[in-house]
């Protein structure tokens, strides 16, 4: 990395024994990284990384909707998980950061801190639902397809881990149930049939 000039040496006294056994093959690394002009010792060509948090951003928000909508599966990543169908994800392809909701199901809610710092209790398996999709797709690659967009300009739509669709993962577990809204979508009969097996397992 030090050769590439993706890192930097940290520099140690003489004395210190702290130091590395590799510190002077690190230190003749960096000075050729500087003389050659690689990575940060670079004085131009320096990436332009940007992203756009579009969480709770409307008018973002909408910008970026006709994208979204448009591809069959669009691949993200999970970065944090508020609740079992909550998700923040970041989509590399748009260099976005947005909240993503689970369609076709109702997903109890965990306990959240609320306006003012007060506490607000969880519903009813709320927390289980969450460990659920924080175990199965934390931090985890995942394809995802939008639909639509609610007024806080959170994204709606299905999201697939490992080829599995969580909503139907979900149901499937008596995490969450269907929501009347499924009944239109492709995916009604998965939820339907995960339901059944639910209530006849009593999860």
């Amino acid at each position: 990395m030090v050769s590439k000039g993706l890192a930097t040496v940290v520099r140690y006294r003489q004395d210190d024994d702290q130091r590395s056994s590799h510190y002077d093959e690190l230190l003749a690394a960096e000075m050729k990284a500087a003389k050659s002009g690689s990575g940060v010792h670079s004085k131009k060509n320096i990436p332009n990384h940007r992203v756009a948090d579009v969480s709770g951003d409307v008018p973002k928000a909408k910008q970026f909707l006709p994208f979204l909508q448009r591809a069959a599966r669009t691949e993200a990543l999970v970065e944090f998980v508020a609740s079992g169908s909550r998700l923040r994800l970041y989509i590399a392809k748009e260099t976005c950061l947005v909240t993503f909701l689970l369609a076709g199901i109702s997903c109890p809610r965990g306990s959240r801190p609320g306006p003012n710092g007060v506490h607000m209790e969880g519903e009813a398996f709320g927390e289980e639902a969450l460990i659920f999709t924080k175990d199965k797709c934390l931090q985890r690659e995942v394809e995802i397809h939008v639909e639509s967009m609610d007024k806080a300009g959170n994204f709606i739509g299905w999201l697939w881990v490992d080829g599995t669709n969580l909503s139907v993962a979900l149901v499937e577990e008596g995490y969450a149930t269907i929501h009347f809204s499924a009944e239109r979508s492709e995916y009604f009969r998965s939820l339907k049939a995960a339901e059944d097996s639910a209530k006849a397992k009593k999860l």
